[in-house]
């Protein structure tokens, strides 16, 4: 666990460009999906706001509180990108 930083900041603020308008719902997570995606948690006084699971294909956004689900599905390298600038923006 970590404190909201600037770099993490700034990693939220890219996806939301390369996101706009392009979320849609998402379906039920696949059991049989690659496990290779990248997790991270976003909490607030301890609960947890946010989910995000980025994968070969884009960015899954689950919101525990009220149960939705958000799918942003972008082209290989915009994917591969987002996951190596948040790789660099989170601690090792």
């Amino acid at each position: 666990l970590r404190a909201m930083d600037t770099a993490l900041q700034a990693w939220l603020a890219r996806l939301d460009t390369l996101a706009g308008s392009a979320w849609t719902v998402a379906p039920p997570p696949d059991p049989a999906a690659p496990a290779d995606a990248m997790h991270v948690e976003l909490l607030r006084d301890g609960q947890p706001m946010a989910r995000l699971a980025l994968d070969g294909e884009g960015v899954r956004w689950h919101t525990p509180k009220d149960g939705a689900a958000w799918r942003l599905v972008l082209p290989p390298g915009q994917a591969s990108g987002l996951r190596e600038s948040l790789a660099t923006a989170l601690p090792r």
